[in-house]
Parts: C-alpha cells; structure tokens; sequence
C-alpha cells in the first residue's frame, strides 16, 4: 500500500468503534496517511487499543502530528514506530 492508499483506508476506519487492533507495518504510508490516523486518534470514539506503523515512510513532523493526537487519545496502550522517521 502506498501513502493515497493508506489515506483511503484510514479515512475508510474513521468513526469505527469495532478494531483494536491495526497493524499497517510495511506499507510506504506518508503524510497523508498520517494525518488520516491523527483523525482517528483524536477521535473519542476510538477503541483502538494497539497500533503499529513500523517500517513506513513517515517523517518526523509526520510522527508529531500523530502525537499531538495521541494526546487526546485514552484507548491506545500499544504503539510501534521502528524505522519510520525519514528526514
């Protein structure tokens, strides 16, 4: 999956209160994707207790806009960024 295509699925999730648990390692996801997820983050609705984005194409501004929204965030207990931080 590409960074469009991570948007889409993400955008696609918003407002689902089902998943816990989502794993989208690996995908070439980018900004788009990342302000998609910070959306469902900030969501109260949320459930999503376990999230992992390793090995994605994610800048560091990209991973502070997802912390911004984890701040919001009272479900999530697991989350995994190895290797995602490309400036």
């Amino acid at each position: 999956m590409v960074d469009d295509g991570g948007r889409v699925l993400l955008e696609g999730l918003h407002g689902n209160s089902t998943i816990i648990d989502l794993n989208l390692s690996a995908n070439s996801m980018g900004s788009e994707s990342a302000n998609a997820l910070a959306n469902i983050l900030a969501d109260p609705c949320s459930r999503l207790s376990s999230l992992d984005l390793s090995c994605n194409d994610l800048t560091e501004q990209d991973l502070k806009h997802v912390m911004i929204a984890l701040d919001e965030n009272k479900a999530l207990l697991g989350f995994h960024s190895l290797g995602v931080a490309n400036e």
